[in-house]
């Protein structure tokens, strides 16, 4: 018997298409709070940094400088922010690519986290603002202090950083997990000593300048709490990192971590650069 027009036109008589996933696609998309969650909620909160990133851009840009110091560090904050703004896009298309361009196509919205250079390089990128923010703030003590010789082993400590963070992409295409898992745990490690060292130095020196002078005093107790407020945010955030991916090695929670770090690495340089001024 022949269909009638009223029984092809029942919703409820139309048989659902049935789409049948690898396991590890199918484990993507059931544990998305954990695969693609982080991705979108760390872009969202990247994009909001990005806007206090040029909020105090603006502002450093703008302060007039009776004696030209700060022309200095133009290029500087003009690097770092196109740097960040190279950073965002990336994340940007990286969210785009997976909830949105291949959003019915989950197989490959996986895929794409280790055959497109774009998504899988997300590390590196990362790596490469935290060295450039980092070698601003060696660069300052050693004007401080003068110290070369603990200048030149943090910033040894800064390369085997930024090796590591490029080894552990090396391995993404590769997919050997472990290995991706040690270097990146090895790219953490180093960040976090070089943070540590180069906050705790700069903090000490300043403490055994103070005088007994009140105004000199109140001046250095204000670079102290400067150095520290402007060190906590990214390296908390690199320590939450590492703890995260020990803990959860084979899901994608860091990951929102790592896409803020640069951020809060960009804007504790211009944080310390505005305070510097307003101080001034």
């Amino acid at each position: 018997m022949e269909p009638t027009n009223s029984t092809m036109a029942d919703p409820t008589a139309i048989v659902p298409s049935i789409i049948i996933l690898a396991p590890w696609v199918k484990s993507w998309i059931d544990n998305a709070p954990l695969t693609i969650g982080p991705w979108f909620l760390g872009t969202c909160f990247e994009l909001f940094l990005q806007g206090v990133l040029v909020t105090q851009a603006t502002k450093f840009l703008s302060y007039n400088d009776p004696k030209g110091r700060s022309k200095r560090l133009i290029w500087l904050v003009i690097v770092l922010n196109l740097l960040c703004l190279v950073k965002t896009s990336q994340n940007i298309k990286i969210v785009w690519d997976t909830m949105i361009t291949n959003y019915a196509n989950p197989d490959r919205a996986w895929i794409l986290l280790s055959v497109e250079w774009l998504h899988y390089t997300e590390g590196v990128s990362t790596a490469i603002i935290a060295v450039y923010v980092q070698a601003f703030f060696v660069y300052r003590y050693h004007v401080l202090t003068k110290r070369w010789w603990l200048c030149v082993f943090i910033a040894l400590c800064m390369a085997v950083s930024l090796i590591a963070a490029i080894v552990a992409v090396y391995y993404i295409p590769k997919l050997i997990f472990t290995r991706i898992r040690m270097w990146s745990l090895t790219h953490f490690v180093f960040a976090i000593v070089v943070d540590t060292l180069i906050t705790s130095c700069t903090a000490w020196h300043l403490q055994r300048r103070k005088s007994a002078v009140q105004s000199t005093s109140d001046l250095i107790n204000r670079l102290i709490r400067l150095v520290w407020q402007s060190a906590l945010p990214p390296t908390i955030c690199v320590i939450i990192n590492a703890i995260v991916l020990e803990s959860q090695p084979m899901v994608l929670t860091h990951l929102m971590f790592n896409i803020v770090l640069p951020k809060l690495y960009a804007v504790s340089l211009l944080y310390t650069l505005n305070t510097r001024n307003d101080i001034r």
